[in-house]
């Protein structure tokens, strides 16, 4: 049996424990607030902070690893470039002379 709470804007079920829910992650009973309690047990520490890491941790890992990796591809590409200029700068001093010996 489900109903919908339009005051608080949520979902709650009545599933007794071990059933399967669909809604499961809207169960009010099952959802750890971290302000509004004064006290705490060290599980309930442990579970928050093992949640946060494990739903922000690698999140952040993949955005530190593609900055990294973002950094190293634009220094290659400075690199590269000036390779590409100096080439061009040779190039052009190269056809210049033959202009010259051309007499055009």
């Amino acid at each position: 049996m489900m109903y919908n709470d339009t005051r608080a804007g949520m979902r709650l079920s009545t599933h007794p424990e071990g059933e399967p829910n669909p809604c499961a992650g809207y169960e009010h009973s099952r959802l750890i607030y971290i302000s509004g309690r004064k006290e705490r047990n060290m599980e309930e520490v442990v579970q928050i902070v093992t949640n946060l890491i494990s739903n922000v941790g690698f999140p952040i890992a993949c955005v530190v690893a593609m900055f990294y990796m973002q950094n190293k591809e634009r220094e290659a590409h400075k690199a590269e470039s000036a390779a590409w200029v100096e080439a061009l700068n040779r190039n052009t001093d190269v056809m210049q002379k033959v202009l010259e010996k051309l007499g055009v």
